[in-house]
């Protein structure tokens, strides 16, 4: 997310950050719910996960207007 941030984060794209960002959680808790015995995570427990091991946020990183 840090190195997407770095390329793409020029202001007026802060709405893609973040679903890029909501991508990148979804996809994750896919691929621990196909590891869970248990069936699919709830989004309670994947906010635990994510407190734990805290993902980046989706920030702009660089202005357009500042050359």
């Amino acid at each position: 997310i840090r190195g997407h941030c770095a390329y793409y984060g020029l202001t007026g794209n802060s709405k893609r950050l973040k679903w890029f960002r909501w991508q990148v959680e979804r996809s994750w808790r896919k691929a621990l719910s196909r590891r869970s015995r248990d069936g699919e995570l709830s989004w309670a427990r994947m906010d635990a996960v994510f407190r734990r091991f805290p993902l980046p946020p989706a920030r702009v990183m660089r202005s357009i207007y500042i050359t």
